[in-house]
């Protein structure tokens, strides 16, 4: 009885859905056209709540191509950290790897990382 009452309910829903009538789709005119290719009407505006007739910051076109030291990597904030630094920063064996200054995690999840961390690093070959 629960399965008859299930399917005539399905098939109620399914006829009524497929009564339901459609939009058409908006088609555009010419005029629209013409107005998208030259940047006056830019589709979609409207539905964000801002003004077509105001450009938004630089676009693609608009940007300036990247210098040959951008392209390569280089960088002119890179610097070796001084000699006088080595020694604090690597000089003993850290006692915890996990690093969370703020105590965002709960002690739990703290103590879970850590024991990760600290197995990852006695596993490794290389002296962590």
């Amino acid at each position: 009885m629960r399965l008859t009452l299930s399917f005539l309910t399905l098939i109620t829903v399914a006829a009524h859905a497929a009564t339901i009538v459609k939009p058409d789709l908006p088609e555009w005119s010419d005029a629209d056209r013409k107005e998208v290719n030259t940047g006056k009407l830019v589709p979609g505006w409207s539905l964000l709540g801002t003004d077509p007739a105001e450009k938004p910051g630089p676009g693609p076109t608009d940007a300036e191509p990247p210098t040959a030291s951008e392209v390569s990597g280089e960088s002119s904030m890179r610097r070796e950290v001084p000699d006088r630094f080595l020694e604090a920063y690597f000089g003993a064996k850290p006692q915890s790897y996990l690093v969370d200054p703020q105590g965002l995690l709960e002690p739990r999840v703290a103590k879970d990382r850590e024991g990760f961390l600290r197995d990852h690093a006695d596993d490794s070959k290389i002296d962590l």
